[in-house]
């Protein structure tokens, strides 16, 4: 999956408000619970765009695309449902993108990634 590194830039920052923030692959919410305890805040925050014609664009981009921007959060959010409902609390915060409600000419793997996200985001508000 692509990382961006201008998130890992902002690392510093952060820790210095005593925040703990990760670049984490999807098998690390075990390690980080055991060590931590239940996660209490999830930010979603994964995302990439490729613009072209959907017609030109190859399966395996799309599925990329939606590997990155929709598999990926909704993972990570799976898994950390469990230990937030355990402890009666949490949330979820999943950064999404105007293409999740408006669709723009040429961009059509990342709006219909974001708009996947949009619904996958409500969904979870209806489940808490």
């Amino acid at each position: 999956m692509p990382r961006s590194i201008r998130s890992l830039q902002t690392f510093p920052k952060l820790q210095a408000l005593a925040c703990h923030p990760l670049s984490i692959d999807l098998t690390a919410i075990q390690e980080i619970e055991a060590t931590h305890g239940a996660v209490d805040v999830l930010v979603n925050n994964a995302g990439y765009s490729q613009a072209g014609p959907l017609k030109e664009l190859p399966l395996s981009a799309l599925r990329l695309q939606f590997e990155t921007n929709v598999f990926g959060p909704l993972r990570l959010s799976r898994l950390v449902l469990p230990g937030m409902r355990n402890k009666g609390g949490g949330r979820i915060i999943t950064v999404s993108s105007l293409a999740g409600v408006v669709t723009m000419m040429r961009t059509g793997a990342y709006t219909m990634s974001k708009h996947a996200v949009e619904c996958f985001s409500d969904v979870l508000r209806y489940a808490a």
